[in-house]
This record gives structure tokens, sequence and C-alpha cells, in this order.
């Protein structure tokens, strides 16, 4: 595969020193705007736009959700789960969707 040649071709490197929280926070961000970290840094720090992708934030949350569903399950075991347990969770993964529907509207 063979890269296309740039009038501008990237050829230097800047290197940036970061805490373990603040890396994982910036992978966060990058990985919520479907930019790797690099595109991520090199547009905030231009100043052009990084627009949150909320389409992946939400199924991000509600795969979290579904984790902890599974998981109250599976920890209940030959038990019933009741809705004490589950209502929170149905009630949480509710308010994703609807957030990520305002977000879309939004835009």
């Amino acid at each position: 595969m063979a890269f296309k040649k740039s009038a501008n071709p990237k050829t230097s490197l800047i290197k940036l020193r970061v805490t373990a929280e603040q890396k994982a926070q910036i992978q966060d961000e990058a990985k919520a705007r479907l930019l790797g970290v690099s595109e991520f840094l090199l547009r905030r720090a231009l100043g052009k736009q990084t627009p949150v992708q909320f389409e992946y934030i939400a199924m991000a949350n509600l795969e979290r959700m579904i984790a902890d569903l599974k998981r109250l399950y599976r920890d209940a075991g030959d038990r019933e789960c009741d809705d004490k347990l589950l209502k929170p969770l149905v009630d949480e993964m509710a308010t994703a969707v609807q957030a990520l529907w305002q977000q879309r509207g939004r835009r």
C-alpha cells in the first residue's frame, strides 16, 4: 500500500509527557470523536473542531450498562433479580437513549 505524496508532509515530531490518568483521558476524548490521539491533539492545538460522536458515547454507555445487567443476573444465580436491582439500570439505559436522540436533534 503506497501513501499519497503530500505537498506539506508531516516530518516533525512533538513529544508530550503526561500522567497515566491524563493519557487515559486524552485517549477517551479522541475515541469519543472517532479520531486517533495524534489527530485529536493536533486539531485541538490548532483550534480546529473536534465534535463528539454522540452515537459512540451512547453505545459505549449502553454496553457498560448491559454488562452491569448481565453481572446482576449472573450474581443472582438461582434467585430472581428483583425490581430494586433492575429498575435503576433500565432507567439509566432509557435516559442514555433519550439523551442520544436529543443530541441528534441539536446537530
